[in-house]
């Protein structure tokens, strides 16, 4: 019997390094989203992609539904996403919760979605992003409060590793 029957055969024999396991916050921004309010109509119908969390299920996102302006973009807590941003689903009680999305436009969110910003010299965002979704029940076992109503935050998305 040799004692290399333990050792796992190497996909990639001339690798030479060891992966560097970081948490997410050590290699990037995490960002949370917001929502103009919609009782004023001038911050609604713009051309800036907003996306509320229900679409997060779209996975890939190359288009959103709803659309905000330049003047509800300024005047609330809403923010740009850079395209290739890992988007989280951080409340609710159903399949959204730790939902993991990538999107491809640049656009806005809402205050339930996490955005994990790219970083290129860092990390692959697609890579990120198939890891990340792979974790979903990792990161739902993360989220706070018992019972069925739980919630991630952006303290513990950054702590993610």
């Amino acid at each position: 019997m040799s004692s290399k029957k333990n050792i796992p055969e190497l996909r990639f024999p001339d690798f030479d390094y060891e992966w560097d396991i970081k948490r997410i916050k050590e290699i990037t921004k995490i960002k949370a989203g917001g929502t103009p309010s919609t009782l004023k109509k001038e911050f609604w119908n713009g051309s800036i992609p907003w996306m509320n969390s229900g679409e997060l299920n779209l996975k890939r996102i190359y288009d959103v539904e709803n659309r905000i302006t330049e003047l509800g973009l300024n005047k609330s807590s809403a923010r740009l996403v850079p395209k290739e941003s890992i988007l989280i689903g951080l409340a609710g009680q159903g399949k959204t919760r730790g939902t993991a999305a990538i999107n491809y436009i640049s656009l806005s969110i809402n205050q339930s979605i996490a955005a994990i910003y790219p970083n290129d010299k860092v990390f692959s965002s697609e890579f990120l992003y198939q890891n990340i979704d792979s974790r979903y029940a990792e990161l739902r076992s993360l989220s706070l409060g018992g019972g069925g109503r739980g919630g991630l935050n952006l303290s513990i998305i950054g702590d993610f590793s």
